[in-house]
Parts: structure tokens; C-alpha cells; sequence
């Protein structure tokens, strides 16, 4: 009987302590943002958006910058002198009530600076139970720098001559018709280039391919952990371009400009390479690839730890 006891006691004191364990939980939504209660979730809550219309003059050679955690950024060069922005606030919450509430709490600026435009997100010190997003469409003079961050979203730019540098955790990065020194980040997503000309050029990302079209550049540096490595050079672009192209799961296909002058060293750990360019090769073919076309004076690294390599 006292065994028993003992037992029933010790059951209930666990299971006391079991509630007071999950009651005190603590939960964090998908923006980021804490809740204290177990029941939240984002499967079923309300949602509310609002839009806002922004425009400051800016001159050419100018920067905008813009951090946003959680919204696609679209970048558009015009022939204008301002910069326009339409700013869409997302929110999502409990109830449409809250939801709407705090849709009308978060602001969104321009605001001058020495450099250029920047945009300012302001937010209540405190959400709970509920999270929002901030995504911008972008008009700018054609001459402008750009410094692109957002933690969760695609990144969009067209049409735009200047210094870029550009960051998202969660998104695709997508540049057409650019003129400028780029760096682009992406964790995960994939980056895709048409028709850039850069004295360097940096695409690097964790999870996805890189793909670029007509590049010209004198230095290119590609980096994936996962996904393939597709480039073009553009036929009018540097003939002794400096590259280095690296992924760890994925094939590399380089195609380079007529007239090219370079030093070539090519490894596929786990697959095969093959070249159509005339090469003067050095040492044993095989997994591996060094040879000289030209003068040699570029210089292309090519590295796959699984995928074939393909330099045309």
C-alpha cells in the first residue's frame, strides 16, 4: 500500500511539473518575434495589408539603401530625378482587428542622408503573438548605388549603373541590364544575371544555382554549396578575365569570349571535364585540368566536388 502511494504521489508530481513545463514555454513565430502562448499559429490568423506611396529627389550617382526582414526588394532604374517607393505592409494576427492595428503602427520613410535615400522602417518595441513584412518596389535615377538587405525575400533589379551590394537570407537574387562592381549574398535561393558589365563581380550562395548571361567582367568569383554554376561571358567582355567558380554538389559550364588569353586549372572530384578551346595542356587529363590558351594572361578556377565541368 505505501509502494502505491508513494507511486501515485510521484506520478502526480511529474505530471505537475510536466504542465508547468509546457505553460512556460516559450514560442517564436516566423517573423522572429516571441509569443508566450502555445496556442499561436501562424496556420490560422488574420491577415492585413497596406500600401505607401514615397518620393524624395535624388541625384544620379546617388545610394538608396534599404533593410527590410521580411519582404522582396525591386529595384528599377529610370531616367528621373527622384526616387519613388511603394512600400506594401503585410501583418498577420489573431484577429483581423489586431492585425489591422498593427498594420497601421508599422511606418515607412525616406530619409536624407549625405549619401543618398535611405528607408526607414519603424515598429512598435513590442509584437506578440502576431509579425509583418515589409516588401518595396523601387523606381531610381539609372545612376545609383545600391545597398539591398532583407532577410526573408527575393531581390529584383533592372537597369541600374552603379556600385551594388546586395543581401537575403531567404530569396533568388535577379540583376538585368546592370553596369557596376556587384557583391550578391543569398543563403538560399538562386542567383540569375543578364546582361552585366562589372569589374567585379561576386555571387555567392548557400542553396541554389548561379546563372549568368552576356557578363562581362574582369573579375568574376561564384561560389555554391548546392547547385549548379552556369556562365556566359558576354563576347564584347575582357579576353584575360580573373575567375573562380566553385560548388560542392552541382556541374560548371563557362563560356568564354573568342580571343581568350588565360591560365586554366579545372578539378571535378566526382565527374568528368571537357573543353572545346584549343588548349596547350600541362600534366596527366583526368579528374583534373591545367593548360594554357592565348598568353595565358587570365586566369579561370574551376572546382566540383560532385558535377562535371564544361568549358566551351
Amino acid at each position: 500500500m505505501q509502494n502505491g502511494r508513494t507511486q501515485r504521489i510521484c506520478l502526480a508530481c511529474l505530471l505537475g511539473l510536466t504542465a508547468i513545463s509546457v505553460s512556460s514555454c516559450i514560442y517564436v513565430n516566423e517573423s522572429g518575434l516571441q509569443s508566450e502562448d502555445s496556442s499561436w499559429s501562424w496556420n490560422n490568423n488574420a491577415r492585413a495589408e497596406r500600401q505607401v506611396e514615397l518620393s524624395a529627389p535624388m541625384t544620379p550617382d546617388a545610394t538608396f539603401s534599404a533593410r527590410t526582414n521580411d519582404g522582396a526588394v525591386t529595384v528599377d532604374g529610370q531616367d528621373t530625378d527622384e526616387c519613388r517607393v511603394l512600400a506594401t505592409i503585410r501583418t498577420h494576427a489573431r484577429t483581423q482587428e489586431r492585425a489591422e492595428e498593427l498594420a497601421e503602427q508599422i511606418q515607412v520613410r525616406l530619409e536624407p542622408s549625405s549619401s543618398g535615400v535611405t528607408v526607414v522602417i519603424d515598429r512598435p518595441a513590442v509584437i506578440r503573438n502576431a509579425g509583418f513584412g515589409v516588401a518595396l518596389d523601387v523606381v531610381t535615377p539609372r545612376r545609383t548605388n545600391l545597398e539591398l538587405d532583407t532577410s526573408d525575400g527575393s531581390i529584383h533589379i533592372r537597369n541600374i549603373q552603379g556600385a551594388m551590394s546586395v543581401t537575403t537570407s531567404d530569396g533568388d537574387i535577379d540583376a538585368g541590364n546592370t553596369q557596376g562592381d556587384m557583391v550578391l549574398r543569398t543563403s538560399d535561393g538562386s542567383i540569375r544575371l543578364n546582361r552585366v558589365r562589372a569589374d567585379h563581380l561576386q555571387a555567392r550562395t548557400s542553396d541554389g544555382s548561379v546563372r549568368g548571361e552576356n557578363i562581362a567582367t574582369a573579375n568574376l568569383n561564384g561560389h555554391t554549396s548546392d547547385g549548379s554554376i552556369y556562365i556566359a561571358l558576354d563576347a564584347d567582355g575582357p579576353v584575360a578575365p580573373q575567375i573562380e567558380m566553385t560548388t560542392s554538389d552541382g556541374g560548371i559550364t563557362l563560356t568564354t569570349p573568342p580571343g581568350l588569353s588565360a591560365t586554366i586549372d579545372a578539378s571535378a572530384s566526382d565527374g568528368s571535364i571537357h573543353t572545346e578551346l584549343p588548349l596547350t595542356i600541362q600534366g596527366r587529363v583526368g579528374k583534373s585540368l591545367r593548360g594554357t590558351i592565348g598568353n595565358g594572361a587570365g586566369y579561370i578556377r574551376l572546382r566540383t566536388s560532385d558535377g562535371s565541368i564544361t568549358i566551351r
